[in-house]
């Protein structure tokens, strides 16, 4: 026993090194969280406590409702794996902070996958531990995966499926990417960009022209591949659909979608051109008693439709104005990480005497690393051979921010970046040794001469 234990320590040991630098550091901000604020902690968002309420819902009544009183009509907008996830664990005896203690061991195994993605894309080490390293002490992904919320369950299956994808096992890629899609429903807009991005990767990997490309491209075992990941993905999905459409006559995931598009950017862009907007009220014999009854009946399909309608027609008054004004919002908000809602509500809690420079020190060393990671990132992408994946991490960043829009830019927004922090810090690490390397050969040289 103790030669397989030596032996697997031999093996694993930056692995597991590096997963208890992440998990132990998030550990510790619980331990924090528990002793200052008490279980509470963990559910002070407020989408926090609308996952426990739901999931202790399923529990007693077998239904996933948002409502405190009958009837308990089943939930529109949330997808239902983390709240399966967040039912079984509190089913089963945990407290909240069990709960957050598990999503921290997920946590370090996504720091294991940091490590194993930069290991494989870079073909050194390197890279990928100063990554896993860096997502160990980011203050945003250790805030909000210290919370009850859908986001770090989402973030982890994200990271794990795109760690099968770059070890080109495409149809365990597949699987849990529908996972991931049913714990947020973004994904189903992110998966027809990889798989656009398998077949790029086959073009662009051969030599000649467009025409000669055309003819070397492998086309059958390539369709033949993108069509069963296309059935396993919506193999697993399509039931959620069904039952959307069987309760609400909807095929779609969610409705979080034109919800989101209108309170959060629809609502700013209003505000900015002087346009008056309203929002629907709940008829009287929606849900009487229900505290939160008008909040709750923008979440139905119905409202959902209607929100389109308000939506396309503004689009049709404001055909470039609105797209611009939602995208650059978007790229905008492309690096908030929520540095100042952590120091107000956070920091500032719990600590009250914290003098303003420090809290002003630490809003502008973010700001400044944030730069840093990103112009490192924009030096890698230059390098040769550097291959397709990082291309493709640069797209679902891209294609993250320009799903989000406005939404990234409000407090608290930065929480839907979170899974491509991951991406940041791989392309960043290796830009910043590209550039170490660059800079000692070109001072070599000079030296030399």
């Amino acid at each position: 026993l103790r030669v397989s234990i030596l032996n697997f320590w031999s093996r694993y040991k930056i692995e597991l090194l590096l997963f208890l630098a992440v998990f132990g550091v998030r550990f510790a901000y619980s331990l924090v969280v528990l002793y200052g604020f008490g279980q509470h902690g963990f559910v002070s968002f407020s989408d926090a406590d609308m996952f426990v309420r739901q999931a202790e819902r399923f529990l007693h009544d077998g239904v996933f409702s948002r409502f405190t009183i009958p009837p308990f009509s089943p939930d529109p907008l949330r997808t239902p794996v983390y709240l399966w996830f967040l039912a079984a664990l509190l089913g089963s005896g945990l407290s909240f902070f069990g709960v957050v203690t598990v999503q921290n061991i997920l946590a370090g195994c996504v720091g294991v996958c940091i490590y194993r993605i930069g290991k494989r894309l870079f073909s050194a080490p390197l890279p990928g531990i100063i990554a896993t390293l860096l997502f160990a002490v980011e203050p945003s992904s250790i805030y909000w995966n210290n919370l009850l919320m859908s986001d770090s369950l989402f973030a982890s299956l994200f990271l794990f499926s795109i760690c099968f994808l770059v070890e080109r096992r495409w149809y365990w890629f597949s699987v849990l990417f529908a996972i991931t899609t049913l714990t947020r429903p973004m994904g189903q807009y992110l998966f027809p960009l990889i798989l656009v991005f398998l077949v790029a990767e086959q073009f662009f990997s051969l030599r000649g022209s467009f025409q000669e490309r055309m003819r070397m491209v492998a086309w059958r075992p390539l369709l033949k591949r993108v069509t069963v990941m296309c059935l396993i993905f919506f193999s697993i999905v399509f039931p959620w659909m069904v039952r959307n459409k069987i309760l609400f006559n909807h095929y779609e995931l969610s409705t979080a979608g034109w919800l989101n598009l209108r309170l959060f950017t629809v609502e700013e862009f209003s505000r900015r051109n002087g346009i008056e907007t309203t929002l629907p009220m709940p008829p009287p014999e929606y849900h009487p008693g229900e505290p939160d009854r008008e909040p709750f009946y923008r979440y139905e399909f119905i409202i959902a439709d209607y929100f389109k309608g308000n939506i396309l027609a503004l689009f049709k008054e404001y055909p470039v104005a609105l797209p611009v004004f939602h995208i650059t919002s978007g790229l905008q908000g492309i690096h908030n990480h929520d540095y100042g809602y952590i120091l107000t509500y956070v920091v500032k809690a719990e600590f009250k005497q914290t003098p303003e420079f420090l809290g002003s020190l630490f809003i502008v060393a973010g700001r400044i690393f944030w730069l840093l990671v990103t112009l490192a990132t924009l030096f890698a992408l230059t390098r040769e051979n550097i291959g397709g994946f990082p291309w493709l991490f640069v797209g679902l960043i891209l294609l993250n921010a320009l799903l989000i829009g406005h939404n990234a830019l409000i407090s608290a927004g930065g929480r839907y970046n979170i899974p491509q922090i991951p991406f940041w810090f791989l392309l960043g690490s290796y830009g910043w040794i590209c550039g170490y390397r660059f800079l000692r050969e070109k001072i070599r040289s000079r030296h030399s001469v």
